[in-house]
């Protein structure tokens, strides 16, 4: 399908045939429409016709018709590919033009590039499946292809590949996360200082990297955080270190980057069954002790955060910086 244009006017489609390629047989609401779209043509706005059915133009269009739309400089379309977005239609029947049309999308990535780290875990794959299903360019960064997100040197390398190949950068996803269980009193220093590379310094280099891009055109900064970012648990200091680090990370830059019109905002995770997780989850006690936390009654699922990650990237939370969204069942508010 053609690319559309900045404002899209339908004119008279009425689910079979355009009847503006016809003899109406009524003067008067066919003048009426020409007087209207008129008004808009001397306004600036362009006058596009699409045909439901695809090609028309083996009809016989009256010499009126032929007139207007050659005077309108009328854009042709044929409908076949898919649903073509639309600002404002004129129709003389007053029929739902629903099943041809839909209003501009605002949860589209359509051709935004996206960036998303910790791409091969179950939450990752999520994400990317997500976006690429809402239109989206995705560039997928994990250690299981051989990519460090603490090798600082090599991400700015590969992002700047990304930017000159694209030409933008919009969007940013640190989800890349590692944890070591251990009681405080016996963790260890190594592992410490992998926690805090990995899922603290990471998304602040990168999130420093990609501003280099986005300062020019804006974007979205999302940051993967948990229940951790907000409660005490018991044998992962590092963990709930690094990630209420990072919630507070994400405040500081949503802050200072709105002036670019860059949004940073976390996502906070309860608890999922991943392959993260699986320790919780194949002890019986402990899964039951957690599920009964969850008003919802049940673990997540990495399904269950496409739609609040497609929100968060897309014009949909245009004016949402600087926040805390909970995909959690429930965790955080339950009471008693």
């Amino acid at each position: 399908m053609a690319k559309i244009i900045k404002k899209v006017y339908c004119i008279d489609i009425d689910g079979t045939i355009c009847n503006i390629c016809k003899d109406y047989g009524k003067a008067a609401p066919y003048l009426d429409r020409i007087e209207k779209i008129n008004k808009l043509y001397d306004k600036g706005h362009t006058i596009v016709y699409f045909s439901a059915r695809g090609s028309t133009t083996g009809l016989d269009w009256s010499e009126l018709t032929k007139k207007q739309f050659k005077k309108w400089n009328v854009k042709y379309h044929k409908l076949i590919l898919g649903k073509p977005f639309f600002d404002y239609c004129l129709d003389d029947k007053g029929i739902s033009l629903s099943k041809f049309f839909r209003k501009k999308d605002i949860f589209s990535l359509a051709n935004r590039v996206a960036i998303i780290t910790g791409s091969s875990g179950d939450i990752g794959k999520a994400i990317c499946e997500a976006f690429l299903e809402f239109g989206a360019i995705v560039y997928k960064i994990d250690s299981k292809d051989g990519k460090d997100v603490s090798n600082y040197k090599q991400m700015e390398k590969d992002i700047n590949g990304i930017y000159r190949k694209e030409k933008r950068i919009d969007i940013l996803v640190n989800c890349a996360g590692v944890t070591f269980p251990e009681s405080s009193e016996k963790y260890q220093e190594n592992k410490w200082n992998k926690t805090l590379s990995v899922n603290l310094k990471a998304p602040f280099k990168l999130s420093q990297i990609v501003f280099n891009y986005m300062k020019k055109t804006g974007g979205s900064i999302i940051n993967i955080t948990s229940l951790w970012s907000e409660l005490g648990f018991i044998d992962n200091p590092a963990y709930g270190a690094s990630k209420g680090g990072l919630k507070q990370l994400t405040k500081c830059l949503a802050t200072e980057w709105a002036k670019y019109n860059i949004r940073v905002n976390n996502l906070g995770l309860g608890y999922f069954k991943t392959n993260m997780t699986k320790r919780s989850w194949s002890q019986q006690n402990l899964r039951k002790e957690r599920t009964n936390k969850i008003s919802l009654g049940r673990w997540g699922e990495p399904e269950d955060i496409m739609g609040t990650v497609v929100f968060l990237a897309s014009d949909a939370s245009r004016y949402i910086t600087g926040q805390d969204i909970y995909v959690d069942g429930g965790w955080l508010s339950k009471g008693l």
